[in-house]
């Protein structure tokens, strides 16, 4: 279980960071997933969500994600929180990323 948390972590933190630096907000974000504009996200649009990102993983669109399919965004994921860029993630690289994620989503720590 905790090496599938780890991934995921890594992924919606960089996804965050990267949201943030491309000067999305929190609302703006939340107005991409919530396509009917009811001001809540369903599971329905988040499955949608879940698929599109899927479909763009899948490069050979097999419908199955192959491990240099999935450790592409996870690599990528790793590289935006490792900001020394020395191939390892110190606690203070991911508090870092973890409070701008905070930040983004206007979440005190």
């Amino acid at each position: 279980m905790r090496r599938t948390l780890l991934p995921l972590a890594l992924l919606a933190l960089a996804a965050a960071g990267s949201a943030q630096a491309q000067g999305f907000g929190a609302g703006r974000g939340m107005a991409k997933i919530d396509t009917n504009g009811d001001g809540l996200i369903s599971a329905s649009e988040v499955e949608a969500v879940n698929a599109a990102r899927f479909k763009r993983l899948d490069a050979n669109g097999n419908g199955a994600l192959t491990r240099e399919e999935f450790n592409t965004p996870a690599m990528q994921a790793f590289a935006a929180i490792d900001a020394n860029g020395d191939g390892a993630l110190s606690r203070s690289e991911i508090r870092a990323k973890a409070d701008a994620a905070r930040g983004l989503f206007g979440m005190a720590r």
